[in-house]
């Protein structure tokens, strides 16, 4: 009993093993990339993508949060994956919830509304929202 057992671990550890090797050296062609600055040709500087506008819907049952947020592509790349996080605060600053929102395919110079979209937020008295991901073509 004790061999089929050591036997069995052995199995699985490089079963393990090989998913963690595949992990690292597998690509899928596209690259993460942080929102680094650009600077335009008037010599301006940007986030290479960036918020313009939020605007937020509250309901009051669920007592959920839909932020509207306005982002803009300032690069000339394809987005194939674009993750923004909300955090939620209550009037003394702490964190009271969190919420995610996400968009594919956004096209270079272009805009776009992504709704981020936070459940079971209760007294929230300001909210941040960050560009959590970004993943080009």
């Amino acid at each position: 009993m004790k061999k089929s057992v050591k036997k069995g671990c052995g199995i699985v550890m490089a079963v393990v093993a090989l998913i963690i090797i595949i992990g690292i050296f597998a690509t899928d062609g596209s690259r993460n990339d942080s929102n680094d600055s650009i600077i335009t040709k008037s010599g301006e500087e940007k986030q290479k993508v960036e918020i313009l506008q939020t605007t937020h819907d509250f309901e009051k049952y669920s007592e959920s949060y839909t932020l509207h947020v306005r982002v803009k592509n300032n690069t000339d790349k394809l987005i194939s994956y674009l993750q923004l996080n909300a955090t939620f605060f209550d009037k003394d600053g702490k964190i009271v919830g969190t919420g995610i929102g996400n968009t594919v395919n956004f096209s270079g110079d272009a805009e776009k509304t992504v709704d981020v979209i936070g459940m079971d937020i209760q007294k929230a008295a300001d909210y941040e929202v960050q560009i959590e991901q970004v993943m080009y073509e």
